[in-house]
């Protein structure tokens, strides 16, 4: 693909959608000057978060509260929405500002006032108040990086804080955070009874011994792996 074709299917589609996207059967909206790759995607209707998208569209229902950490442009964020209602709350961590604008539009479409919230930082177990965030070459490469951005840290237990009574699930795609956040979080993690979690392999320092470590954790702590799907799988709490 060339940039010019590129630039012709967007151009095409920008003439009779504008900004909009249909994806998973739901609308979300994507601004020119946000990640033209994304966008180009979309347009043509490629595979975008696939078993993500199948998960939410599975495990999900109406009521359930959600911490979402890696919120990206809010293609997950505006599914979770379809799913859970528009009075559940939706608590949505992405450390990119120009992102975090765009996900907050689209996780608000269909939800009641003060029902989304969405936090700029990075999911951080360093012990720092702020870290360099690097933003990536699209929207789905930021994380943590000796160099970058300098964004403010937060924690699951610091944004677990807000979820009120009822059943929670989180959805996490952080880029390699979250290895650090299953060894950290023990407690925290017992709140939720639904766990959607992305694994990036290539991120850990001793790559699949890592994952194992990471998965035999949440077994662990009282959940079980009922499905998986390329680097997506799912666990459920017992007895919550």
């Amino acid at each position: 693909m060339t940039k010019l074709t590129r630039k012709v299917w967007l151009a095409a589609h920008h003439l009779v959608h504008g900004d909009q996207f249909s994806v998973h059967g739901v609308k979300v909206t994507v601004p020119h000057n946000v990640d033209p790759e994304i966008r180009y995607m979309l347009a043509r209707k490629r595979p975008y978060e696939v078993p993500e998208a199948k998960f939410v569209q599975t495990y999900l229902s109406a009521g359930n509260h959600v911490v979402e950490l890696g919120g990206s442009i809010g293609v997950i964020s505006t599914l979770v929405r379809h799913q859970i209602g528009p009075e559940a709350l939706h608590i949505i961590v992405e450390a990119n500002p120009e992102l975090a604008a765009v996900c907050k539009h689209n996780a608000r479409a269909e939800a009641k006032p003060n029902c989304v919230d969405v936090i700029k930082a990075a999911v951080d177990y360093s012990g720092e108040a702020q870290v360099m965030f690097d933003f990536g070459h699209n929207a789905h490469t930021g994380r943590v990086s000796l160099q970058g951005h300098p964004v403010p840290t937060t924690t699951l237990a610091q944004v677990s804080n807000r979820l009120p009574d009822g059943p929670v699930a989180l959805i996490c795609d952080i880029e390699g955070a979250e290895f650090d956040l299953i060894i950290a979080e023990t407690e925290a993690l017992k709140r939720f009874e639904l766990i959607i979690l992305e694994t990036h392999p290539h991120a850990y320092t001793d790559g699949l011994e890592s994952l194992e470590k990471m998965l035999g954790l949440l077994v662990s702590y009282g959940f079980v792996q009922t499905e998986d799907a390329d680097d997506v799988v799912v666990f459920t709490g017992v007895n919550r």
